[in-house]
């Protein structure tokens, strides 16, 4: 953990150092925030490969505890991005399949576990804007989740019993949150390319100096107006859009010279100017968002030929406030901010039966959640986006009562987190993506004591890592 945290914090120093040096070179002093992206709809189709894995280690009552896993994905998602004065919305859709290996230890067993698994995803946001930037979301939120799930065991203790048991699960989860607020958050990253493009220019020879920063943001309008443009080959749409480009530059004044590296500065810039979203802004809103959850797990174990079946329900609401804040500190930089701070109640139907017992109660509980994410960007080129980010968590979950007799079925649960991520972003061409990204969480969780059983405190230190494969195919 010691060598995670060490190589995590040294990387991170090296990327803050190296920046200095780079943003030093640049020529004028651009305001990022001061673009209006124009009428503008973009859509992306992208596939995706992944290979993740964790190691967990925990110490409770000085006992230790291990778990070790990695995980394989692929998947398919289409976003797409509506921006006018009036209408802000974004659509997503996700179909993912995915597999899974583990193993974990404690005192008294060892356990393999292999799980296959596939999920759809769908999201719509869609913000309505009026007078003085106030505005009304609304949107829907849905997953569903299959999952088969296979565990081997072996106890360490004198029956020295192997078996295995076999899940099969669903879940479906809903939300719909609705947002009443002030204040609007632009996309700004074509701003952000076309002083990429004037200044790769300038460094080759290729274009006039001191240009001004609004007739830079000039070009940046057409970029955003080029890729509201959709072809069905992109090879077309490629050709036209440096004819248009490079006719822009010619007729503003902007090139020296006609030449095979000038092109060749144009097209590279070019080919990578879709790819990262920078944003602008400051917004924050009264949110209320009902929520529904359904999750049911048939069970078989062996060596016993046992069967369980468990069904889970939750409804409830939840509400407060939500702050986000996008700030562009310079070409290179990035900081982002959200706080969410919600209160709300939810109530849970539980039903669980095997072969012997069957039982099935309702119970209802408040609860409250804070969650705070701060995020430093650093973009030294149109090919690369490294983030680091800080996350501190802090969820309640007060006793939940049976709705009928009043018992108390789960005692008060206290969750804190806080951790640390770094997160790489390469485009090897056009359309193939590597991310690379690490993390390391520390996690406590307090629960109360309840009826006989005294209160617990768990200590968890996360730390993982991912690598993943993205292709785009428009």
């Amino acid at each position: 953990m010691k060598k995670t945290t060490i190589s995590l914090t040294s990387f991170l120093s090296a990327i803050l150092l190296f920046s200095i040096t780079v943003s030093a070179q640049t020529t004028t002093n651009y305001d990022l925030s001061s673009y209006k992206l124009p009428d503008y709809r973009y859509r992306q189709l992208e596939t995706e490969f992944a290979l993740s894995g964790t190691n967990n280690s925990d110490n409770q009552d000085d006992q230790k505890f291990l778990d070790r896993s990695f995980k394989g994905n692929v998947g398919v998602t289409y976003n797409s991005y509506l921006n006018n004065r009036k209408t802000q919305r974004s659509q997503y859709l996700s179909v993912n399949f995915r597999g899974q290996s583990s193993h974990s230890e404690n005192p008294i067993q060892y356990q393999d576990n292999s799980k296959l698994a596939s999920a759809l995803s769908y999201r719509i946001y869609n913000k309505r804007y009026f007078a003085n930037k106030i505005f009304l979301a609304t949107g829907v939120y849905a997953t569903y989740h299959y999952g088969h799930i296979n565990d081997s065991f072996e106890y360490q203790d004198t029956t020295n019993l192997t078996g295995d048991v076999t899940n099969n699960e669903h879940n479906v989860t809903v939300n719909i949150p609705l947002e009443f607020g002030i204040g609007r958050i632009e996309q700004v990253q074509d701003y952000q390319k076309a002083i990429y493009i004037y200044e790769d220019l300038l460094k080759s020879g290729r274009a006039v100096a001191g240009k001004s920063a609004q007739e830079v943001m000039e070009l940046a309008t057409l970029i955003s107006r080029l890729k509201n443009k959709r072809y069905f080959d992109s090879r077309i749409k490629n050709i036209q859009d440096i004819e248009t480009l490079d006719s822009f530059l010619i007729a503003n004044n902007y090139k020296t010279q006609s030449d095979a590296r000038y092109f060749a500065t144009l097209v590279d810039n070019w080919n990578f100017v879709t790819h990262f979203v920078r944003e602008s802004g400051t917004s924050i809103a009264l949110a209320v968002t009902p929520e529904l959850d359904y999750y049911q797990n048939y069970s078989t174990q062996n060596p016993f030929d046992l069967r369980h079946k468990y069904i889970r329900g939750l409804y409830g609401i939840e509400g407060g406030i939500v702050f986000e804040h996008r700030k562009p500190l310079n070409l290179y930089w990035q900081a982002n901010t959200t706080v969410r701070a919600m209160a709300g109640y939810i109530e849970r139907n539980f039903e669980e039966s095997d072969t012997i017992v069957y039982s099935e109660y309702t119970t209802s509980s408040p609860k409250l959640n804070i969650d705070i994410i701060q995020s430093l960007e650093y973009y030294p080129n149109t090919r690369t986006r490294m983030t680091a980010s800080f996350n501190a968590q802090y969820d309640k979950y007060f006793e939940e009562k049976d709705v009928d007799s009043d018992y108390i079925m789960i005692p008060t649960t206290e969750y804190i987190r806080t951790g640390l991520s770094l997160e790489v972003d390469y485009y090897i061409s056009q359309k193939l993506r590597l991310n690379a990204s690490s993390f390391v969480y520390y996690s406590q969780e307090n629960i109360d004591d309840i009826n006989e059983t005294p209160a617990q405190e768990r200590d968890r230190f996360n730390s993982g890592f991912s690598v993943r494969l993205a292709y785009s195919i428009f």
